[in-house]
């Protein structure tokens, strides 16, 4: 007899609930009566002081369309009456969502929509799910105090003892504090439940639009209950915040789905209500603009946001996890590793997401919680759970410490995270296992830096090596930990930093590269005429990948970005645009579009993708772009995108070192790269090398830094660049000194004979001093004055200089 497995059941019952507000688009499902409107600022009103657009007031808006079939036009953000300046720096005034009656064709509206001057950008609303395997077997809390107790998918008990949170021995230090709130994003939570007495703050219901977020499908009260269950109380679990206050926000259906535009709305409201923290458990769809810049509100707004990482065991963090300011959370097993489909704990269906932008790991497997009918379970799992986890040591630390900002809340948490997989930052287990105790404990005796010069200014001749000294200081009470980058790269960009758009034509003189195969380097190498400097080795040739990236070593027909460092992905290798870029190319008829050209010199390279276009299926463009790599002999590298027209949110712009463990994120799948726009990498700069790059130093002790300059080989100039100082000193986490190195001109050709005084004219204050030269009284002091005194150049000063020099100063 054929038996469904709980799982299977699970899924088939999900699909089939799945609301006909959905259709499926580009892989992901949207909601099919939506869009999201981005005005042009100069017609947005400040929301806040002004009144919102309207339907009567805008009807230009909406040029082509047909006004009764539109049956919502309104602020995205329903707190827009609160809105200030913060609110407007990220632009949430001019977010409008627009619904359509049903049967209203929503690609024809986006496209009319695109198309009016008034309007900067249109995008859909993506379906969001809770990301929650939902299942079973868990005899205790292993993530409080891990002694190999959990029980296996497949019978008996498994876990690594020690492999947990050490919030147990947290407890001793803090319990939370009521004022720290922890807002659940996600199906409600069950608001009298004996484990949240007293602590549940008010919520909103964003499904149902009242005040009442009870929950009707069981997830929102799972994730309340592993933030802040209260704890010691004789009842049921323990919470990791016993004592912060819960704030029920519904964002997601009885079935568990919600639409990003809904969520984007809660993070803000949620966030100007008071919530200190923002817990979602829940994932899906692709980026959108309106939801970045909710949760850059809610992060300037001093509210901490957490995201869970997604569960297809797949290196790709989901959104809202991979927006820039949303810590991602991925999922430990019990037995120190990423919960994988082949981890200790035998659920072989399901694995934590992870990738580049992942910040750590909390426990996600076979998690004891509330439930939404007043009781409790024992097979809550998924990064769902590991998310409220992380958000409740968070409460831990802001009890402690809520003078933290959002992202020294992150910091604290990445840098006292237990090291489970390959030393340092790594893409399956990002900083590591998160830890509370740590956390709080070296916040409460933490480390100060500081240093004896906060810029230097150095001159000196040309042809020199010398010596400074700079001095790192310690006066807190905990062990100074401080790491210096080897190399030193810096990103700037046109958008944000004093630079500006700097692209480079070389239409007239540029040579075109023939590729076998869309995915495939050309067989013809670039040659440089310098050795081009990246990392630790020097270069004079380089491939260019029809993939929009550029390398130094063997090719890489991957087309599927991943997340960078990666050994997997090129390498080492410059990723000006890494996507499934189609140029023309030997091994397709169709769906291809534009070249790949280059121009090199004695002083830089430029590799220009023109008019290349994003492939995605047969028959299937998503994208044109036009942008260019360009690498300098002194190892800069510009990254120049003159016109990008579509979808620019699925590439990696970036770049990795030859064994794939340094590297550089600039932007992974998500909308940052635009039409005009400039990206610098700037490395240190080679004639300062610094010696040691890292140390501990004790509570009031110091450390001693030793800055070589070598100016041989540098032309007379200024010349600048700095040291980056990253420790773990929660409030001052990162230490940037500007350097400015003068070489002086040391040739004396261009002082003029009897200027003796270098002020640049010849006068009696020129033979006071010669007097005094040749009477011995004085001597020469500065550079080329011996050389301007001895005017009649017979190697002595004497009367004949100084008769030389009034007939100077007389002619």
């Amino acid at each position: 007899m054929f038996k469904l497995n709980s799982l299977v059941i699970i899924s088939l019952l999900i699909s089939l609930s799945i609301p006909s507000q959905w259709i499926e688009h580009n892989d992901t499902y949207i909601k099919k009566s939506r869009v999201v409107v981005m005005v042009q600022s100069d017609i947005a009103p400040l929301l806040g002081q002004e009144q919102p657009l309207s339907i009567d007031r805008e009807l230009d808006i909406f040029n082509g369309i047909d006004l009764s079939t539109i049956s919502t036009f309104k602020p995205l953000f329903s707190d827009y009456d609160s809105f200030n300046q913060k609110a407007w720096n990220n632009n949430m005034h001019r977010y409008y969502v627009l619904d359509m009656i049903d049967g209203t064709d929503i690609f024809f509206v986006k496209d009319k929509l695109e198309n009016n001057s008034s309007i900067e950008r249109v995008e859909f609303s993506h379906r969001v799910k809770m990301l929650a395997p939902n299942d079973q077997y868990y005899s205790s809390q292993w993530a409080h105090n891990n002694t190999g107790q959990a029980s296996n998918y497949n019978g008996g008990s498994v876990g690594t003892p020690g492999c947990d949170i050490d919030s147990e021995l947290a407890w001793d230090l803090t319990t939370g504090d009521p004022d720290i709130v922890i807002a659940i994003l996600d199906t409600g939570v069950r608001l009298n439940h004996e484990e949240f007495f007293g602590r549940v703050v008010p919520g909103y219901d964003f499904i149902n639009n009242d005040t009442n977020a009870t929950d009707d499908q069981g997830h929102g009260t799972a994730c309340a209950g592993i933030a802040a269950a209260k704890g010691d109380n004789s009842l049921g679990i323990a919470g990791i915040c016993w004592d912060c206050s819960i704030m029920p926000v519904k964002v997601l259906d009885s079935a568990g789905y919600g639409d990003d535009a809904t969520i984007a709305d809660a993070v803000q409201w949620a966030s100007n209500n008071g919530a200190s923290i923002i817990s979602m458990s829940l994932g899906g769809g692709s980026y959108v603009s309106y939801f970045d810049n909710s949760i850059n509100y809610a992060t300037d707004n001093g509210t901490v946001v957490f995201s869970a990482s997604g569960n297809d065991n797949a290196q790709n963090i989901l959104y809202p996890a991979n927006y820039d300011n949303s810590i991602a959370v991925g999922a430990l097993s019990p037995c120190n590793e990423r919960k994988s489909s082949s981890s200790c704990d035998g659920e072989y269906y399901w694995g934590s997401n992870y990738g580049s932008n992942l910040d750590f790991v909390a426990p996600g497997v076979r998690i004891h919680t509330t439930t939404s009918s007043g009781g409790y379970t024992s097979d809550f799992n998924g990064t769902s759970s590991a998310c409220p986890h992380a958000a409740g040591v968070a409460g831990l630390i802001l009890s402690s410490a809520p003078y933290l900002t959002p992202e020294q809340v992150r910091l604290v948490m990445q840098l006292n995270a237990v090291d489970i997989g390959s030393p340092g930052f790594d893409n399956a287990t990002g900083f590591g296992r998160i830890n509370a105790y740590y956390s709080i404990l070296n916040l409460l005796n933490s480390p100060d830096i500081s240093v004896n010069q906060d810029e230097l200014t150095i001159e000196a001749s040309s042809d020199l090596e010398f010596e400074e000294i700079l001095t790192i200081y310690n006066s807190g009470e905990a062990i100074l930990d401080y790491n210096i980058d080897e190399f030193g790269y810096k990103t700037k960009d046109s958008d944000t930093d004093n630079i500006q758009y700097s692209w480079i034509d070389i239409s007239d003189v540029a040579t075109t590269i023939t590729f076998n195969h869309n995915d495939d380097a050309a067989s013809q190498q670039v040659d440089l005429s310098f050795m081009f400097p990246f990392y630790n080795q020097e270069y004079n040739s380089f491939i260019v990948n029809p993939n929009g990236w550029i390398g130094f070593g063997d090719d890489n027909s991957a087309w599927d970005n991943t997340a960078i460092p990666s050994a997997s992905a090129p390498r080492p290798a410059i990723f000006g645009f890494w996507d499934d870029l189609n140029p023309v190319n030997s091994a397709n008829s169709s769906d291809m579009s534009g070249y790949v050209r280059f121009h090199t010199n004695e002083n830089r390279a430029v590799v220009w993708f023109d008019d290349v276009v994003h492939w995605v299926g047969s028959g299937s463009v998503t994208g044109t772009y036009n942008f260019q790599i360009v690498l300098h002999k002194n190892g800069d590298i510009d990254l120049n995108y003159a016109q990008m027209d579509g979808s620019t949110d699925s590439a990696t712009i970036g770049m990795q070192n030859s064994d794939g463990t340094l590297g550089i994120t600039i932007s992974a799948n998500s909308d940052y790269a635009h039409s005009q726009l400039s990206t610098k990498i700037i490395p240190r700069a080679k004639w300062l090398s610094i010696s040691p790059l890292a140390a501990l130093i004790d509570p009031g002790d110091s450390k001693e830094v030793l800055l070589s300059f070598n100016t041989i080989g540098l032309n007379p100039d200024t010349y600048q660049t700095d040291i980056t100082i990253e420790s773990n000193d929660y409030e001052n986490p990162t230490l940037s000194i500007p350097i400015a190195l003068t070489v002086l001109d040391d040739s004396c050709d261009t002082a003029a004979a009897g200027d003796v005084t270098l002020d640049g004219i010849a006068n009696i204050l020129d033979v006071i001093m010669l007097v005094s030269f040749v009477l011995g009284s004085d001597s020469p002091s500065q550079e080329c004055q011996d050389i301007v005194a001895d005017i009649n150049a017979d190697g002595t000063f004497n009367i004949t200089d100084i008769v030389a020099l009034i007939n100077i100063i007389l002619e």
